[in-house]
């Protein structure tokens, strides 16, 4: 570990989440809710018939529950072969040739793609997601939520495969910043920022004007783009403070980038979402129209905050943002996304 070097854990990463070969398949569980319900169901109904001594029927739905729908659950999983998702398990078999639908989505005739995030676990400034992604096209819908290694493998397989004018913001950042949050915490201490519980007081005072000291070892717009990239490793693992600050230092050096402004501004509006505060409400809008008044003619970067605006509930700002992007062919919709 002593020999590892910060530029070595992107390649590290990237050698993780690297393009399928042609032989290789991806697979993940299907989350199961859906199996957890109808256990449940299917357990309540089983005490009624043994309440009722009927008891024949009580100990078939028991063994019903808690046997054969936790093995059709552990064998429910979605498949990627690098050119098609598939529904590889019993129930969605059977309920394909029962009702003549489709099981399998090419990746040529995926239309939409949201990703919905929820919070999960909050421990002091710590936010933790889980993010549940859908796929739709030619009628089909295919499922995959976070849980590890196999979400990250996946998501790496199919978003960069697909136009951005099908995903929506939050399947961009996963498809461009998703990471292992082991990986994302050894940056943040090569990049030496503090942990959450040291930052989290800063948060409610005004901004710190101190210019930032670019490193010697890195360009000023390299070291940028460097603390860019690891705050949005950081805001998607769920270390919203610790991703403030790396977005602040990154400020510090590029005070006009729109993009950046907007990913600030997405970030501290999670974090006063989480924490109830709405004076970090503000500042997150008050960023957002910085990163339009800095957006330039990035049409893309408009689209972007004309569908969070919408997102947020703020449609009039929605409707603005939209008639400033005049120029680009992808208006954005009220689920989030964008469509062709």
């Amino acid at each position: 570990m002593s020999d590892l070097k910060p530029t070595d854990i992107p390649k590290i990463h990237a050698e993780r989440t690297a393009t399928l070969s042609p032989a290789e398949t991806l697979s993940i569980r299907v989350s199961p809710h859906s199996y957890l319900t109808t256990i449940l169901l299917g357990t309540y109904l089983a005490a009624l018939f043994f309440y009722l001594e009927i008891d024949i029927v009580g100990g078939i739905l028991f063994v019903v529950s808690w046997i054969i729908i936790p093995f059709l659950a552990l064998n429910d999983h979605v498949s990627f072969d690098g050119k098609r998702l598939t529904r590889t398990g019993l129930i969605p078999r059977v309920w394909a040739w029962f009702n003549q639908s489709r099981r399998r989505l090419k990746i040529s005739d995926i239309e939409q793609v949201e990703t919905h995030a929820v919070r999960a676990l909050k421990r002091g400034g710590n936010v933790f997601y889980r993010y549940r992604t859908v796929l739709r096209g030619k009628g089909v819908s295919v499922t995959i939520a976070s849980g590890g290694e196999e979400f990250r493998r996946i998501i790496k397989g199919i978003l960069p495969r697909l136009a951005e004018n099908v995903l929506d913001n939050r399947s961009i950042e996963l498809r461009d910043h998703l990471a292992d949050p082991k990986e994302t915490l050894m940056k943040a201490q090569f990049a030496h920022i503090p942990p959450a519980d040291v930052l989290e007081g800063a948060l409610h005072k005004g901004p710190r004007t101190k210019r930032a000291t670019p490193s010697a070892a890195l360009p000023e717009e390299e070291k940028a783009d460097d603390l860019r990239s690891l705050a949005n490793e950081l805001r998607l693992s769920g270390y919203l403070v610790q991703a403030l600050e790396a977005f602040r230092r990154a400020l510090l050096l590029r005070p006009r980038d729109g993009r950046l402004l907007f990913e600030f501004a997405r970030c501290l509006h999670s974090f006063a979402g989480s924490a109830r505060d709405r004076d970090l409400e503000r500042r997150a809008l008050a960023a957002s129209r910085l990163s339009e008044k800095h957006a330039g003619g990035d049409d893309e970067l408009l689209v972007r905050l004309a569908e969070w605006y919408f997102e947020i509930g703020d449609w009039r700002r929605a409707g603005l943002v939209g008639l400033k992007d005049r120029g680009s062919c992808r208006p954005f919709r009220s689920g989030g996304g964008r469509r062709r």
